[in-house]
């Protein structure tokens, strides 16, 4: 029978539904989440390290716009990014460095860059690779990026990635740099920044280009959201106007419900 009455509480059209996978659910979806529960974080210290960590991330502005503006903007990411592989006042340089970007043209004037100074210790992982080269490129980099990866590194290795980054591949850094993007996709990258909590000095940077501050035309990814999320940043700097936000699991989710229950509608237009 197409209603199955025999094993279905109530009648059902289909075997089949849709189940939306994310780790980012849209604000104001009025769909079931699985989330956790602070006695999930009592039963389980090492799942309360890894969300309890702090992750502070500055807020950079650059000048860059028009039609040098991938160029001028991979400069800026190349000098935060080296800036990360720097220690100075107590702090120990990072050694993983993920540079992240929106666009294909910006990742390949930053991996030239990073590529010069620092040969033999930098990828490039973009979209329009070939599957057979980016799986044989993933699992080359997880000599020395995957999770719990126990290899030393005495000097910065970098990885230049777009969006591709985001998923899939088991990554940790302790260094991470990105263009300003929506905040659920900053959220997804910033996931790969000290996964496993075990990193107390890592750190990372977000980059808004003046072109992406105020576009003649909303972004063909990111739509309007790329000013909205800069601006909700800046509003939220937590380090007394240094230009740093938290990007801990726990401590964003507590700022995004902060600011929900005082604006849900400009909650919703951090999205893509």
């Amino acid at each position: 029978s197409d209603e199955s009455p025999r094993w279905a509480a109530e009648p059902i059209r289909t075997p089949f539904q849709f189940v939306e996978m994310t780790a980012t659910p849209r604000a104001g979806s009025d769909v079931g989440v699985f989330g956790l529960i602070d006695g999930d974080y009592a039963a389980d210290s090492q799942l309360e390290k890894r969300h309890g960590c702090a992750k502070p991330i500055r807020l950079v502005s650059s000048n860059a716009k028009g039609g040098q503006q991938n160029a001028k903007l991979a400069k800026k990411l190349v000098e935060e990014a080296e800036e990360l592989a720097q220690a100075g006042d107590g702090v120990e340089p990072c050694r993983r460095i993920a540079v992240v970007v929106n666009r294909v043209d910006c990742a390949r004037s930053a991996f030239a860059l990073l590529e010069k100074k620092h040969p033999d210790r930098v990828e490039l992982m973009i979209g329009r690779m070939r599957p057979i080269d980016r799986d044989k490129l993933t699992k080359n980099l997880q000599e020395r990026f995957r999770t719990g990866s126990e290899e030393s590194l005495t000097e910065p290795h970098f990885v230049v990635a777009t969006q591709c980054l985001e998923v899939g591949a088991d990554f940790d850094f302790d260094g991470m740099v990105c263009q300003c993007a929506s905040l659920d996709s900053l959220r997804q990258r910033f996931g790969r920044l000290n996964r496993l909590g075990a990193t107390p000095h890592a750190r990372g940077a977000i980059v808004m280009a003046e072109g992406d501050r105020a576009p003649r035309k909303p972004d063909p990814i990111y739509g309007e959201s790329l000013p909205t999320t800069w601006q909700w940043l800046s509003d939220n700097d937590q380090q007394a106007s240094e230009g740093v936000v938290d990007f801990g699991v726990l401590a964003l989710d507590s700022l995004i419900e902060r600011s929900r229950e005082a604006n849900t509608e400009t909650i919703e237009k951090l999205s893509a």
